[in-house]
């Protein structure tokens, strides 16, 4: 896999359109990118990390870690649009980094192309990706996500450190590493050894037992479900007992009623008029016609009360006018009394504010008596008959009831009340001649014995009754019981079935997570004597020295990587008290050792190059390190300081392309040149 272009727009130092072709040979694998300090290097290398990973990007890169630690992603993106374009621009505030890849080999997916654009719009605060495999988007990619997509079929971001790194920080590596790094060259270690997806896989299969240990009962639980079972076939064996006894409380009822009716039909075939219920149904109606004829004489009562006053009608009609002359007189006396009051007490008022006012003469008393004219027409007369009767408004609104009903409904609701009372007293004459029949008739042995006989069986009717009616209520509180059992059980049903239906998939789990602890255990050792073989390899030669490492000890505890050099006495090699030259030769040993076991085709991206080595370390790296450590090598040198002529020299063979970065007012661009002039 080889990057064929590159293209940043509007981000940080670069304004505008900025464009790379970056094709390469077999033999001539390197890409130069001259630059001086500040004009845009590292911010190349970032743009394309951010370009590959998004957010994840600070697990890659230790200075984009500690900016979005800081100030937080959202103002990472904010800060990456160039600086000019945000002041000059109002509607295209947008940047991105684009990269197309070639030669590229996706197992899951046939293809010879990849294109990934990352951009973002400052105005709608909004990030987007988008990825075209041979011109296409792919079902694939989409559905996984793209991010993941990338991480998981081109390049790892725990591998990544190994393909961006800047030669002066890579020198960590040899020193005395901190926890984090140590951890952090461990997943590198892993995922360049194939172990990490099977220590994936392992983790995934612990994660499932412990699925089915949380979702599966507990003992407790278990114990509980246990009881609710219990509980449900016990009130499940008392709620069939109750429907078992209502199902013959029910045949008894009906074999009652049979009994009832042929009783029934003798006593009519025998002259019998009447049964025991149509008896019992007889009475209870002569009780309640005996209540409602006392009803009906107390009403009758209340109407003779006033019968004299209905017979003296004439005498009635006078004393009612009387009445309301006598009323109405009362009430105009009362009412002009008040009416005068308030005149008067007008006329004093006025009066008295007219006699404090400042000003004399024959004008005040004019209006004093203007005055006096206009209330004496609001005083009023009171009528000034004789009155026979001192009535009050109460007294007066019964006579009126009284009056008006006499003369009026009383008739009516008197003939009505006589008619009720006769035909009241008509039917209990019929219903005491029909019981006195009865009577007669019960002096006859044979019936006698059948009323008897259905008596008896009417109460056996009316018990079956009332005992089907309790073993109903019996049967609905059973059944209430039943169903909160039931509820309650099912809580524990789910988690019951899952035990017993996961029980030999956790199993088989176990199973698995130790045959997969017993592969890795041998896939690490295995890998551990090649990676330490080429190590050794790659090392002495590097650094000009045979058997100066006579062998490489791989510490892999757990998340923890640990590589002690031994010399050839066997005696530990502290990395720290290697030279500066040494650390990063040892550094890019490693690097290389770790690119070429993992198998992993991407081009390899160089800051600061050839700083720390000496003139012949430096041609080793130039003729035996940068040809094999990848199909395609970009370096970001400065000329003369971290590559002088000499090296330019001996690393000139395998250059294909060279490019500048240059730097204005508004910016940086980068431009294609033909071959680098060194001024001495």
């Amino acid at each position: 896999m080889i990057i064929k272009s590159i293209r940043l727009h509007n981000f940080r130092i670069y304004k505008g359109d900025v464009s790379l072709d970056l094709h390469v040979t077999d033999k001539k694998n390197v890409i130069l990118i001259f630059g001086e300090n500040g004009v845009g290097k590292t911010t190349f290398l970032h743009a394309l990390l951010w370009c590959l990973y998004g957010k994840m990007v600070i697990d890659v890169d230790d200075s984009i870690k500690k900016e979005i630690s800081e100030n937080g992603y959202k103002a990472y993106l904010n800060s990456n649009l160039n600086h000019y374009v945000e002041l000059e621009s109002d509607e295209d505030k947008k940047y991105s980094v684009q990269i197309e890849f070639e030669n590229i080999s996706i197992p899951p997916v046939p293809c010879k192309s990849l294109f990934v654009r990352r951009s973002y719009d400052l105005n709608s605060k909004s990030e987007s990706i988008d990825i075209k495999i041979d011109g296409h988007e792919n079902e694939l990619a989409k559905q996984i996500g793209y991010d993941i997509f990338i991480n998981d079929f081109i390049l790892s971001k725990d591998i990544a450190r190994l393909f961006f790194f800047d030669s002066e920080r890579v020198v960590n590596i040899a020193e005395d590493q901190s926890i984090n790094e140590k951890i952090r060259l461990s997943n590198a270690f892993n995922q360049v050894l194939g172990v990490k997806k099977y220590e994936d896989l392992r983790s995934n299969l612990l994660n499932l037992r412990q699925k089915y240990a949380k979702d599966a009962l507990t003992e407790k639980e278990l114990h509980i479900f246990v009881q609710l079972k219990n509980a449900i076939k016990d009130i499940g064996f008392n709620l069939n007992a109750k429907k078992a006894l209502l199902s013959e409380e029910i045949a008894k009822l009906a074999t009652f009623k049979e009994k009832y009716n042929s009783v029934s039909i003798k006593l009519l075939k025998e002259g019998s008029n009447i049964t025991v219920a149509e008896l019992n149904k007889t009475q209870k109606e002569r009780e309640n016609r005996e209540v409602y004829n006392k009803h009906l004489k107390k009403k009758l009562n209340v109407f003779l009360e006033l019968a004299p006053l209905a017979i003296a009608g004439a005498l009635l009609s006078d004393t009612k006018s009387v009445v309301e002359h006598d009323y109405r007189v009362i009430l105009s006396k009362n009412n002009f009394d008040k009416q005068n009051e308030v005149v008067n007490s007008i006329r004093v008022s006025i009066g008295n504010y007219l006699d404090n006012v400042f000003f004399d003469g024959p004008s005040k008393e004019t209006l004093k008596d203007g005055i006096n004219d206009i209330l004496q027409q609001y005083t009023g007369v009171a009528i000034n008959d004789d009155t026979q009767l001192n009535i009050t408004k109460e007294e007066y609104d019964d006579f009126m009831s009284v009056f008006h009903n006499l003369s009026g409904t009383y008739q009516i609701e008197f003939n009505k009340l006589i008619d009720d009372y006769k035909q009241n007293k008509i039917k209990i004459e019929k219903l005491n001649r029909r019981i006195h029949q009865a009577q007669v008739e019960a002096s006859d042995i044979y019936i006698k014995e059948l009323k008897l006989k259905a008596k008896k069986l009417h109460e056996q009717i009316e018990a079956c009754e009332q005992n089907i009616s309790v073993i109903n209520q019996e049967i609905g509180s059973l059944q209430n019981q039943l169903d909160k059992v039931v509820e309650q059980a099912n809580r524990y049903e789910h988690k019951a079935k899952i035990l017993e239906k996961d029980s030999r998939k956790n199993i088989l789990a176990g199973q698995l997570v130790k045959e997969l602890e017993t592969f890795l255990r041998s896939l690490k050792f295995d890998k551990k004597a090649s990676i330490k073989k080429k190590m050794i390899r790659i090392l002495n030669n590097l650094m000009h020295k045979q058997d100066f490492i006579k062998d490489i000890i791989i510490e892999d505890e757990g998340k923890v990587l640990n590589v002690i050099l031994v010399g050839r006495n066997g005696e530990e090699i502290k990395k720290n008290t290697l030279s500066k030259g040494e650390q990063q030769l040892y550094a890019s040993a490693l690097l290389q050792t770790l690119v070429e076991e993992s198998e992993i085709e991407f081009p390899v991206f160089i800051d600061s190059p050839l700083q720390k080595f000496d003139e012949r370390h430096t041609q080793t790296i130039i003729t035996d390190f940068y040809p094999r450590i990848s199909r395609q090598v970009v370096l970001f040198p400065i000329a003369n300081k971290e590559l002088t002529t000499t090296e330019y020299r001996w690393l000139e063979p395998i250059v294909n392309q060279q490019f500048e970065i240059t730097n204005t007012l508004e910016g940086s661009t980068i431009k294609k040149i033909h071959k680098h002039v060194f001024v001495n």
